[in-house]
């Protein structure tokens, strides 16, 4: 007689699966990225709020400090010597600006010293300021040919002092030719502060006999 005891406890079929319905997955990895990114922004807050606060109560300590040196300071100062040093930065202010906006017209004799060719010779001298046209000179001299005005025309062009030199009423003489010149003078040229620069300034007086090299100056009228 045969046993009907089954020897194994598997089933010979699996149970069917019902439709309509999926095996759940779990969702304990997402959740646990979820509150780690929490805890990384939670500990960022806190140390950025930590820095801020740090931060700002080292400029108020360095802010006092500043201010009691500053204090201190001001206590060492005497009120008398700030007085006096006031006054006195007020009046070296006042010199320089005297010294800046005046003039030296005697300069202008140095610049004539220094550009006139020694075959030209002058009469007269007249000088006018504060016009339209700034500080004129006008001189009446001669010279021993009409190649000198023209070569001392060029001369005067060449100098930084002298601006616009202008030569009329060229006229033969006994002895030469007359002539009459009108010229600006340069202010930065006889301003104490730019004396060295402008005036003391070397130039080069070619002689008559080199008119050649400044034939048809444009600077003189017949």
């Amino acid at each position: 007689m045969e046993s009907q005891i089954k020897s194994s406890f598997i089933p010979d079929k699996m149970p069917a699966r019902q439709p309509g319905r999926t095996p759940k997955k779990s969702s304990g990895g997402v959740g646990d990225i979820l509150i780690l990114i929490t805890v990384v922004i939670l500990a960022a807050s806190l140390a950025l709020a930590a820095g801020v606060f740090l931060y700002d109560r080292f400029l108020t300590v360095n802010v006092d400090k500043k201010a009691e040196q500053l204090n201190r300071a001001r206590q060492a100062l005497d009120e008398d010597s700030v007085k006096q040093l006031l006054r006195l930065d007020a009046r070296l202010m006042a010199a320089s600006s005297v010294l800046t906006n005046h003039t030296a017209p005697s300069e202008i004799f140095k610049v004539l010293q220094e550009t006139t060719l020694k075959s030209v010779s002058y009469d007269s001298f007249e000088y006018t300021a504060g016009g339209v046209d700034g500080m004129v000179i006008t001189l009446k001299g001669k010279a021993k040919s009409v190649n000198g005005v023209a070569l001392q025309a060029s001369v005067f062009g060449q100098h930084n002092a002298i601006g616009n030199p202008i030569f009329s009423e060229i006229d033969l003489i006994s002895d030469g030719v007359s002539f009459i010149v009108t010229a600006n003078i340069n202010p930065s040229a006889i301003n104490y502060t730019n004396v060295s620069q402008y005036v003391s300034e070397v130039v080069d007086v070619p002689v008559e006999e080199d008119f050649g090299e400044f034939g048809g100056s444009n600077d003189v009228e017949q």
